[in-house]
């Protein structure tokens, strides 16, 4: 499905990262085609991962009622009648993949509410008379276009500035610092040459496998599976990185352009790339680009 990929090389390079690690992954500008190719590249590769799309305002299908009941549930704080959900069902989407397509048209407080989920791997539920923790550690993938009218060129753009930032600034900076990989979409130019081969799912998928299990090696004594689940503590003491290695986020730290999440949040990318790349633990190289991917096309 990746080969088929319009806009194949930032689809390719962003989502076998994403996958990787379970990485927060918002791409901006994309398309029809990009979406069906994202959505069927990621049960090609992850056949065994629930996959929760939902369409823009809220459409649903799929595993989509479990998860999204959930989130609705905590953005609206419902009254504690709500509280009487079944647990099978809250755990759908559970080690599963939340697609959230043109989701610059949901309202902010929905797209907040998955700011804890996203930071500790649960719902939680408080009422009157108790409350309740639900699994919810997925992977989250964000779809948006830069601004409503959604041209196919951004000159053809009828939106005024005012319209496009406030369309955009939907995504609060506090959801945007739990997102670690963003691509933007440019529209394609070309039909593509004949006999170019590039690298299919069914590859890429035994890297991810090998990167996987190589990051389930080295947390199994501590009880993690994934370079997603290890605690920003243990990334900055136990398995501390040389300072000439995490000297770019410490620079970025001083200057006021990264947070300490967004700082531990791209040590986890670093490690997952390093995994990738087959190395023991990550370089300055590998810090880098998990600055790279975290920084460019940020809305």
């Amino acid at each position: 499905m990746l080969a088929h990929a319009a806009g194949r090389s930032s689809t390719h390079a962003s989502s076998t990262q994403a996958r990787s690690r379970n990485f927060g992954y918002l791409r901006n500008g994309i398309n029809e085609a990009c979406r069906w190719c994202l959505s069927n590249a990621a049960q090609a590769r992850w056949p065994d991962a629930p996959v929760v799309d939902l369409g823009p305002l809220g459409t649903c299908s799929g595993y989509v009622p479990a998860l999204w009941e959930v989130l609705s549930a905590v953005s609206a704080a419902r009254d504690a009648a709500s509280a009487g959900f079944k647990v099978h069902r809250r755990t759908l989407g559970h080690r599963g993949v939340l697609f959230l397509d043109e989701c610059a048209e949901f309202q902010p407080h929905v797209l907040d509410a998955l700011r804890t989920p996203l930071e500790e791997g649960e719902v939680r539920l408080a009422r009157a008379d108790g409350s309740v923790r639900y699994p919810a550690r997925f992977q989250l993938v964000l779809a948006a276009n830069p601004c409503p009218c959604a041209p196919a060129r951004d000159r053809d753009c009828i939106c005024t500035s005012i319209v496009r930032r406030r369309y955009l600034g939907r995504l609060s900076g506090p959801l945007l610092d739990r997102v670690d990989l963003r691509a933007r979409m440019v529209p394609v130019t070309e039909i593509g040459t004949a006999g170019t081969v590039e690298e299919d799912t069914a590859t890429v998928r035994e890297r991810v496998l090998a990167a996987r299990a190589a990051a389930a090696e080295r947390w199994s004594a501590h009880g993690w599976r994934t370079n997603a689940e290890v605690p920003g503590p243990a990334l900055r003491r136990t398995f501390g990185l040389p300072r000439a290695v995490v000297r770019p986020l410490e620079e970025r730290m001083r200057a006021g352009e990264l947070s300490a999440r967004g700082a531990d949040r791209a040590l986890r990318v670093a490690w997952t790339l390093a995994d990738l790349a087959g190395a023991s633990s990550p370089d300055r190289e590998a810090v880098d680009n998990a600055l790279y991917y975290r920084e460019r096309g940020a809305a």
